[in-house]
């Protein structure tokens, strides 16, 4: 059965083009955040479908401002979030984190938000992403790592043991001094390698994870760690790989294993129109990495600008979805063969678009149970949802299998008096 999908919606983007085009999720919400270089705007779901909310940041709001980057500062049992927007004015950059108003989001397409601190940068932003880091005293770092051309910066908020800020303050957004950020990230405090894409993923269980960094020299380095507290942090085990062009974007999705140990899988495309696909990178003791899989049709295209990792048939397994600068939108999912990773033919995937794809999120945001689509092409955001007789059939199919194993399971033995 075909995997199809419906457009609901089109969020087009006024005045053309833009030159930035970014999803990321907002983890405590089911909202994504929607950056491009003229505004930063919450997309979520409502009584009224769906919504896209630009903040409203005096700076931006005024039109002089042009937006770098921006992402989610996100403290665990938090319900709002907060969210950090890297701009320039001239020739100036300032780094801004507001709140938004959740409330005044069903009133109109604006969203209001609340100053908590505003910073000047000394260096423009290739990537920003949300963090949380405990230290050795027991102290819990929350909010960006802004990553510049050769080094990373973090703001946020520091809450010592008991869940109060060290500062003494509630509302005060800080930057990490040199020796607070070694004592947080002591693994990227000498990274000098210009970060463009980030991924992170924790184990089902939240003992384990995974960071994986892709850089503008192709470099593409992956660190798993131990997750305490809620907090991803080492000592890391760390490896490294080499591509021929700058890394667009990284996508984990490590596997369990027979011996129920975690398999670290990874997908990289490259701005010089490639993909690969890396698995079980830490199975070699020398360290190597093999060459990987190129993704077949991947390397027709001039550039690939977006893979992200998905399950679009519903069966539990991984699909993996490239964005490329043709309008063309790829599936790949796993079979049997000399290739492991197979394109999905057209009749299985008819997914279409228009403009260069940029950026690609698999979320639930309409809370129904079932992830949707989000594109941003160079035309506008897109959403997409499953279609409903394929999601159903999907459901009818389980509901038989565990109708099916619940009458052959043995009766339980009753215990003697």
């Amino acid at each position: 059965m075909a995997m199809r999908f419906h457009q609901k919606r089109f969020f087009a983007y006024p005045n053309g083009a833009p030159s930035l085009h970014t999803l990321s999720s907002v983890a405590s919400h089911s909202y994504t955040l929607v950056t491009t270089d003229r505004s930063v705007s919450l997309l979520g779901y409502g009584d009224v479908g769906y919504s896209l909310h630009k903040l409203e940041v005096d700076a931006l709001h005024a039109g002089k401002a042009g937006v770098v980057a921006s992402a989610a500062i996100e403290r665990l049992g938090a319900l709002q979030s907060r969210v950090a927007i890297a701009y320039a004015v001239g020739d100036a950059l300032f780094l801004q984190v507001v709140a938004p108003h959740h409330e005044s989001l069903g009133n109109g397409e604006a969203a209001q938000v609340s100053g908590c601190g505003k910073f000047e940068l000394e260096a423009a932003p290739t990537h920003m992403f949300s963090v949380q880091a405990s230290g050795s005293t027991g102290d819990v770092f929350y909010g960006v790592m802004v990553c510049c051309t050769d080094t990373m910066m973090a703001f946020g908020y520091v809450e010592n043991g008991k869940g109060t800020h060290s500062s003494g303050s509630s509302t005060g957004c800080a930057r990490l001094d040199s020796e607070q950020f070694a004592a947080f990230f002591p693994e990227f405090a000498t990274f000098s390698h210009t970060v463009l894409a980030v991924d992170i993923f924790t184990s089902p269980e939240r003992d384990q994870g995974w960071i994986a960094f892709g850089c503008a020299d192709g470099l593409v380095r992956v660190l798993q760690g131990q997750v305490l507290g809620g907090c991803l942090g080492g000592p890391f085990k760390t490896k490294e790989l080499q591509l021929n062009g700058p890394v667009t974007s990284v996508a984990l999705f490590p596997k369990r294993a027979v011996s129920s140990s975690w398999q670290c899988n990874l997908l990289v495309t490259c701005a010089i129109g490639q993909a690969l696909v890396y698995e079980d990178l830490y199975s070699s003791a020398d360290g190597s990495s093999g060459d990987g899989e190129v993704l077949v049709d991947s390397d027709t295209f001039d550039s690939i600008f977006a893979g992200i990792t998905t399950d679009i048939d519903l069966d539990g397994e991984v699909e993996l979805l490239l964005g490329t600068d043709g309008q063309v939108l790829l599936a790949y999912e796993e079979r049997k063969g000399r290739r492991k990773w197979q394109r999905l033919t057209r009749s299985r995937w008819d997914l279409e678009t228009f403009g260069a794809i940029y950026s690609l999120l698999w979320r639930d945001v309409n809370h129904d149970g079932v992830p949707e689509l989000l594109v941003a092409s160079s035309t506008g955001v897109y959403v997409y949802e499953a279609d409903p007789a394929f999601v159903i059939k999907k459901l009818e199919s389980v509901l038989s299998a565990l109708s099916a194993t619940s009458t052959t399971a043995p009766p339980p033995s009753s215990s003697a008096k």
